[in-house]
């Protein structure tokens, strides 16, 4: 079998990267915004979802917290050149991103609207 690390991996590698960069960047903000009681948008969105400020701040940070881990991991196995662990590393990262997914679609479901 062969394991040796193409530039398709490569670049899946980087792009999954840059997109837990956006993740950390996104609820990484909004956690930080409800945490210090920032006004606006990002510090009252745990109303839109009928949360209080602790459980919408601690999700926040915790989906922050393991898209770092799989950045963290991504980097590991790209410089290691395991290509078996960096293809389990995608598949993980998919699983998260469809949790993810779901736990949104439920949050959303949660919110009343405005009329």
């Amino acid at each position: 079998m062969n394991n040796q690390l193409k530039s398709i991996h490569i670049i899946l590698t980087i792009i999954f990267i840059l997109i837990n960069c956006f993740i950390i960047a996104s609820y990484g903000w909004i956690g930080f915004a409800t945490l210090t009681e920032r006004t606006g948008l990002n510090g009252d969105y745990y109303y839109y979802y009928q949360l209080t400020r602790l459980q919408f701040y601690t999700y926040n940070f915790l989906v922050a917290i393991v898209a770092l881990i799989f950045i963290i991991l991504f980097i590991k196995n790209l410089f290691q050149k395991d290509l078996q662990k960096l293809k389990k590393s995608f598949s993980k990262f998919g699983i998260f991103i469809g949790i993810l997914f779901l736990i949104e679609l439920f949050l959303s479901m949660r919110s009343i609207g405005k009329g």
